[in-house]
């Protein structure tokens, strides 16, 4: 017989960005950034997978601006399915922060 061991999804920016969201609308900002925080120590978190890759040698490049560069951030979404915040999003964290 075979065991199978069920392993929940992980996060993605729907995901965050919802719960943040909710925060913000419950009057709770700083549970909201506390999200986006964590968010941030993801190991799917873009910037992450983007160091990484230079750890690993696999992108040379070492100007910074390559983490605003929209090729390199389209391929991370379809690849590598890192979460890249969008538009919505860091509009919900300026909400965050007018709250305080």
């Amino acid at each position: 017989s075979i065991n199978l061991i069920p392993v929940p999804p992980k996060p993605t920016l729907v995901t965050y960005s919802t719960l943040m969201s909710r925060a913000i609308s419950l009057r709770k900002p700083r549970v909201a950034l506390r999200l986006w925080k964590l968010l941030q120590t993801q190991p799917n978190f873009y910037t992450n997978v983007i160091s990484q890759k230079r750890r690993d040698g696999r992108n040379a490049n070492t100007d910074s601006s390559s983490y605003m560069d929209s090729s390199t951030l389209h391929m991370l979404e379809k690849e590598e399915s890192a979460i890249v915040p969008d538009v919505i999003f860091c509009n919900i964290l300026m909400n965050a922060y007018a709250k305080m």
